[in-house]
């Protein structure tokens, strides 16, 4: 199993925020970009929680989403399952959370679970060689949240 550390990050791939997600994982995600509005329907029907775009008109984007898949789920069984139909996977650790990468058709994606079994899909695309390095460096920035004295996150997405 690769393992990615913190260290590995390429600050320099673009310039980032920190967002930490209620459920507890930071990802650095492109400053740049606008982050869009997540409706109800959508958390509800969808399971999204965070959308954002490029700010050119590249159609470059990203989406994070939570699905409740039940507690008897782990990475070996995801990889399984998305073998079928990615065109890459690879089980990995990043910064001691396990999880699989793998391409799709049109996008990269970070798949995680939590101990609640619910399923995190980060997804980033288009799929292409000029995002290949910021893809990466978005999934190897993903970390559990450190919180402050108070219980606090530094900055929320909501």
């Amino acid at each position: 199993v690769t393992e990615y550390t913190y260290d590995m990050l390429e600050k320099e791939a673009y310039e980032g925020t920190w967002l930490s997600f209620e459920p507890g994982f930071d990802l650095y995600v492109p400053s740049d970009w606008e982050v869009l509005e997540v409706s109800e329907e959508d958390q509800k029907e969808h399971g999204l929680m965070f959308q954002a775009k490029a700010p050119d008109d590249s159609g470059d984007n990203m989406v994070v989403t939570a699905t409740d898949i039940g507690k008897d789920y782990d990475t070996d069984k995801m990889k399984a399952e998305l073998e079928t139909e990615e065109t890459y996977i690879e089980k990995v650790i990043i910064n001691g959370i396990e999880a699989v990468v793998f391409n799709t058709d049109v996008t990269y994606g970070l798949a995680f679970l939590d101990d609640d079994g619910i399923m995190y899909n980060v997804q980033m695309g288009e799929l292409s060689d000029e995002n290949a390095e910021i893809a990466q460096n978005l999934f190897i920035s993903l970390r559990v949240t450190e919180t402050t004295d108070d219980g606090a996150a530094e900055e929320t997405a909501e």
